[in-house]
């Protein structure tokens, strides 16, 4: 149960009635509205004034007051001799003087094709006039067997001057010539050149003669089993280099 005083009237909301503590009086009165909450204001604040802050006031200095006695002058370094430029030093062209003290870096050897096209260009002209000759002189030896045989003393003689000439051409270009400026005629046609690892210098006609007899040799030996192996080496060897030219330190490079 509530406590005895006003509360508002359930009748008229417009009024308040007596509750005695048990039950409703007959006493009213109007009712009193309650005062509406005050608005918020905010607090007054002044305005925003910056700090004061001196001019600025550069530093005084003292003058300058130049040093008494006479003047020390100070003696400067000897001038440093400059260092001699180091160039880099670029491998050699091929056939170009190696400096001393460098080692020349061993080049790639020339792709099989090339090599196998110069081959056959020097194989056709130190044996095609020998197989021209052989056939003529077996052409004139069947033609005149029946005959005094002049014809085949002359396809004879024909046949010996072109072995003279084939062993001569040989000598000239795979020896002679290839051992002096590195290109037989077939490799001077495929742009092809055999120089020494050492240097890139031309073998000369001794190793040249070394590396057309030694193989040959080997071959005969082995029943042309070293030859085979020898002209086939290349394609495997990671260089391309022939078996004989990886003992000797030969390459055939491109230029």
């Amino acid at each position: 149960m509530a406590d005895a005083g006003w509360y508002p009237d359930p009748s008229d909301a417009t009024a308040e009635r007596y509750w005695d503590g048990n039950a409703w009086t007959t006493s009213t009165r109007p009712a009193t509205a309650a005062a509406p909450p005050p608005s918020y204001q905010p607090p007054a604040t002044p305005p925003y004034q910056p700090p004061a802050t001196p001019p600025y006031q550069p530093p005084a200095t003292p003058p300058y007051q130049p040093p008494l006695g006479p003047p020390q002058f100070q003696q400067p370094y000897p001038a440093q001799q400059p260092y001699p430029p180091q160039y880099p030093q670029p491998y050699p062209t091929y056939g170009a003087p190696v400096f001393p003290g460098m080692v020349a870096a061993i080049p790639m050897n020339a792709p099989i094709g090339k090599r196998l096209v110069a081959l056959l260009i020097d194989s056709v002209l130190a044996a095609g006039p020998l197989v021209v000759a052989y056939v003529i002189f077996v052409g004139v030896a069947a033609t005149t067997a029946d005959s005094n045989g002049a014809g085949a003393a002359v396809a004879g003689l024909l046949m010996l001057a072109t072995i003279l000439w084939s062993i001569g051409f040989g000598v000239y270009n795979t020896i002679i010539r290839q051992g002096r400026t590195g290109q037989s005629i077939g490799k001077g046609h495929q742009k092809l050149r055999l120089v020494r690892d050492t240097d890139l210098q031309p073998i000369g006609g001794g190793m040249a003669a070394v590396r057309y007899f030694v193989p040959a040799l080997l071959s005969n030996v082995t029943c042309g089993i070293y030859g085979i192996v020898d002209y086939l080496f290349p394609l495997w060897e990671p260089n391309r280099k022939r078996l004989s030219d990886k003992w000797f330190n030969f390459s055939v490079v491109e230029v």
